[in-house]
């Protein structure tokens, strides 16, 4: 405008400038046109600028004949200029544009594809899954989660995750302050996205709709959206693994207390009992084990068995052998050594002990120290044989019987043999004839009674009868005994026979010898009868 008001020599310049770029306005237009007319109007105000500071330019470039020519090339050359990078750079838009559709399309095609596999996985998933969306409203709901709780799918989309979670309550929990302490809780994790124990699984009881009682683990997680946070909670059934659980439990507690009963048993016990491992090392040693061999149990633990003497190697080979192929020994009687030196007569049981796989592990001893016993054994066994000794060198029957007609034997000595011709072992519980076949048919009676009365008043009994011996004698028997008893209850008959034959046939002897002179006593008083009545006769006739 200053130049066309001028009116100097360059006026007309700009009005061809102004005509170029109305001329590239209405040919470009929009962006393109702006920018044109934009150059141009600094290309004038360039020369204006340059006339209006009378600087003197090369006459080439003054001549006024040339100026339509500047203008119009110098115009030209702008717009087509202009006019390619206008171009270039809507080319450009519309490939970007292009591209980020194409992406975008892509995207949504992943999209798509990421949630027909989401949902595809939801389905299949043997965990039930639950997802709430940002009021905390049920929007995903699968068939394992449908199992689990026994609520159809239909019935849980669109509630809220507090009514469910009050739903699957156990009735004694169902109270108007835990829905509210649910409610809230589940409001804050749609409000803030933290979830509390996160990083773990929450187990509990929970009611199905049919009434049963299981027990559930729920890991809680939130997922960041533009509107806020949706829940999504991932539950398994693990009814069956708590009782297993539980019953691993009661398992291992009673296996706990079978270990301490065992080892108040062990520790306990009076007999020596010790545990070696496959190497013969010793792994157990209780109490009684230091109370008989002298060895203290940190002596005696992790090392070899020190009990065995050296003469007994051999012996512990064989009887260790024969255990793991039998899996145990039974009262095995021998010897093994104390810590002094000294020799103890033992009775042994042992028996393998096996691993979880079946696989012999350890092998138990339970030793008694039968010292005394042996000792005891034979001092009783020295006792019977010289009691034996004795009743064999009497001269008579030793026995012991029942009380019944047969007078059944439990024991008789050897002395019978001589009173009866019999063999002891023939009258043993009437192996071959009972005692009272020997005895005289007319004396049994007698005998029987005898002996009753004599129990009846708990006294002893002394009898004399005749027996019928092997060779056809008869000899006469004297017997003394009496019952035994144990309180009021009749144990057995215990008593000693012996032969009297000679004194009966002395006493015989002795009778009919006082019966001979008797006899002769009372001839000779006769005679002597009969000499006093002939004296007086012969005085009275003096």
């Amino acid at each position: 405008a200053a130049a066309l008001a001028s009116g100097g020599p360059r006026s007309q310049t700009v009005w061809f400038y102004l005509v170029v770029v109305l001329f590239a306005g209405i040919l470009l237009g929009g962006r393109a046109g702006l920018l044109t007319g934009l150059a141009c109007s600094l290309a004038t105000l360039g020369v204006w600028l340059v006339d209006a500071a009378g600087v003197r330019l090369p006459s080439v470039v003054t001549d006024p004949a040339l100026d339509f020519w500047l203008v119009f090339i110098t115009s030209l050359v702008s717009v087509t200029l202009l006019q390619y990078l206008a171009t270039r750079s809507i080319r450009e838009s519309l490939d970007q544009a292009n591209h980020e559709l194409a992406e975008r399309r892509l995207a949504d095609l992943r999209l798509s594809e990421s949630e027909q596999k989401f949902r595809s996985l939801v389905e299949r998933s043997t965990d039930g899954i639950l997802l709430l969306d940002e009021q905390g409203c049920i929007i995903e709901y699968n068939q394992a989660l449908e199992k689990i709780s026994g609520i159809p799918r239909e019935q849980a989309l669109g509630m809220t995750g507090w009514d469910y979670q009050y739903l699957l309550m156990l009735p004694e929990f169902k109270t108007q302050a835990n829905y509210e302490r649910v409610q809230s809780a589940f409001e804050r994790v749609i409000q803030t996205g933290q979830v509390l124990y996160a990083e773990h699984e929450i187990e509990g009881p929970f009611r199905r709709a049919d009434g049963q009682t299981r027990a559930v683990a729920q890991k809680i997680f939130t997922i960041p959206t533009e509107r806020g946070f949706r829940v999504a909670a991932v539950s398994r059934d693990v009814t069956e693994r708590k009782k297993a659980e539980e019953a691993l439990r009661q398992s291992q507690a009673a296996l706990s207390e079978s270990n301490e009963t065992l080892q108040a048993i062990v520790d306990g016990s009076p007999v020596a009992i010790s545990m070696m491992d496959l190497d013969g090392n010793m792994e157990l040693w209780n109490p009684a084990s230091e109370r008989v061999f002298g060895w203290a149990a940190e002596e005696v633990l992790g090392k070899p068995n020190p009990i065995i003497p050296p003469e007994r190697r051999g012996e512990y080979g064989v009887i260790n052998q024969q255990m793991f192929q039998n899996g145990k020994i039974s009262e095995f009687e021998t010897q093994r050594q104390r810590k002094d030196g000294t020799r103890i007569d033992i009775s042994l049981s042992s028996a393998v002990i096996r691993d979880a796989a079946g696989q012999p592990r350890a092998s138990m001893a339970i030793i008694a120290d039968i010292t005394e016993r042996k000792r005891a054994e034979r001092d009783l066994v020295e006792s019977t044989r010289r009691l034996y000794t004795t009743i064999n060198n009497l001269r008579g029957v030793v026995y012991r019987c029942a009380n019944d007609l047969n007078w059944t034997m439990e024991y008789i000595s050897d002395g019978i043999l001589d009173l009866s011709g019999y063999p002891a072992e023939d009258f043993i519980a009437n192996r071959t004839r009972p005692f009272s076949s020997i005895i005289e048919p007319e004396d049994r009676a007698m005998v029987w009674h005898e002996i009753q009365h004599a129990l009846i008043r708990r006294q002893p009994y002394t009898l004399e009868y005749r027996i019928r011996t092997a060779s056809g004698e008869q000899k006469w028997a004297w017997e003394r005994g009496r019952g035994v008893f144990e309180g009021d209850q009749f144990v057995a008959l215990e008593g000693f026979i012996s032969n009297i034959t000679d004194r009966k046939k002395a006493e015989e002897e002795a009778i009919i010898e006082q019966r001979r002179l008797n006899s002769l006593l009372h001839i000779a008083q006769k005679k002597t009868e009969s000499a006093a009545e002939l004296l007086d006769c012969a005085l009275e006739e003096v």
